[in-house]
């Protein structure tokens, strides 16, 4: 019931029908609502935002809802990527706010000794005769790539 009652709401509102854009942003409102909160239980108060984001999106894309077209797969589709970029935008943050950062920096030093040893090791070889430092070389260096 609720699927044909907001398919002709949305058909309305697309003929121009302002009233009834309205009170399909008030019936979709809550039902996004509850779709969200069941997918954001631990972020309760991002709830609202992502709303207000999923609502926009419904507006801006409005036109590219098909009238033949069942409404809610839309609606949801247009809430889940939404919801994708709440997450991905979020992922990003923490990963600024990494534990991890003091282990990467860690990595970061080792890494910067490795190249400096890699340098010391160039020029070390430089200095030996052909004839030592080909062997080490080809026995060593290049059997270890």
């Amino acid at each position: 019931m609720m699927e044909i009652e907001l398919h002709h709401l949305m058909l309305e509102s697309l003929d121009g029908n302002a009233a009834s854009y309205q009170l399909f942003l008030r019936q979709v409102s809550g039902l996004l609502r509850a779709y969200l909160r069941r997918r954001l239980s631990t972020t309760p108060d991002e709830v609202e935002d992502l709303l207000q984001e999923t609502l926009l999106a419904i507006h801006a894309q409005r036109h590219t809802y098909r009238r033949d077209a069942l409404l809610s797969p839309w609606l949801y589709a247009i809430a889940r990527y939404k919801l994708i970029d709440y997450l991905r935008r979020r992922a990003r943050h923490e990963a600024l706010h990494d534990p991890l950062d003091e282990e990467a920096e860690y990595l970061r030093v080792m890494d910067d000794d490795a190249h400096a040893s890699n340098k010391d090791l160039t020029r070390m070889l430089a200095e030996l005769p052909e004839h030592q430092r080909l062997p080490i070389v080809h026995t060593k260096l290049e059997a270890d790539r």
